[in-house]
C-alpha cells in the first residue's frame, strides 16, 4: 500500500470526501491534533476496528476513544448524556479534553470493552472539517505502535505506519504534545482519571 501525506491547508472539499471513503472503506487514515497525531478508523465497523488494534498491536482490554465535531454529537453514542457534559463541553470543547460518559448499543466492546465511552473534540480545524464531512464520530488513537512514543508530527506517523495506512493529513506539528485529560462524569460526579 502506498501512504500519501498532503498538508491541511492543501487539502479541498473533494479531497475531503475521498478520506471519507476511505473510512467509509475501512481504512484507517492518520490525522493531527493539538495533543498528538492520531489514527482514525469507522467507529461503526469490526472490521476498521480490528485492523486498528492490529496494526498498533494494542491490547484489546484498551479502549479506543471517540472524536466529534460538534458538541451534540454525544447524543448518537452515549446514554442520558448529563448537565455536566455540557458545561465541561462549552468550556472546553474543542480542546484537549476527553470526558467519559456511559456509551450506548451504537459503541460496540471493540471501542470500549467497559460501560463507558471516551468523547473528545480536537481543536485541529481540518479534523473538524473532516469529522464534519464525515457525519458522525470517528475513533481516533494515538498513531503509535502501543506502547511507544507518541508521535508529534505527521513524518513521524508515516515512520510507523508506511505501507500499513494510505493516507495522513500533515497539520504541522502539534502545539502540546501530551495527551488529553480524561475525566469520568458518574451519577453528575466528575473525576479526572488522567491528566493531560
Amino acid at each position: 500500500m502506498h501512504t500519501m501525506i498532503k498538508k491541511a491547508d492543501e487539502i479541498s472539499d473533494e479531497n475531503l470526501k475521498e478520506i471519507c471513503n476511505l473510512l467509509l472503506s475501512d481504512e484507517i487514515i492518520g490525522f493531527p491534533t493539538e495533543t498528538v497525531y492520531g489514527l482514525a478508523a469507522n467507529y461503526r465497523s469490526e472490521n476498521a476496528l480490528r485492523k486498528l488494534y492490529d496494526i498498533k498491536k494494542r491490547p484489546k482490554s484498551k479502549s479506543f476513544i471517540l472524536h466529534i465535531s460538534n458538541i451534540e454529537q454525544a447524543k448518537d453514542v452515549a446514554l442520558d448524556v448529563p448537565d455536566s457534559y455540557y458545561r465541561l463541553a462549552d468550556h472546553f470543547f474543542p480542546g484537549p479534553l476527553t470526558i467519559l460518559l456511559k456509551k450506548n448499543s451504537t459503541v460496540s466492546d471493540w471501542i470500549s470493552p467497559n460501560e463507558y465511552v471516551g468523547i473528545r473534540m480536537p481543536s485541529s480545524s481540518i479534523t473538524l472539517r473532516l469529522i464534519d464531512a464525515l457525519k458522525m464520530p470517528f475513533v481516533g488513537t494515538s498513531a503509535n505502535i502501543s506502547g511507544e512514543k507518541n508521535p508529534v508530527s505527521a513524518q513521524e506517523v508515516f515512520e510507523n505506519f508506511q505501507g500499513k495506512i494510505p493516507f495522513i493529513i500533515d497539520g504541522g506539528t502539534s502545539l502540546i504534545q501530551t495527551p488529553s485529560t480524561v475525566v469520568l462524569i458518574e451519577n453528575g460526579n466528575v473525576k479526572i482519571l488522567r491528566e493531560g
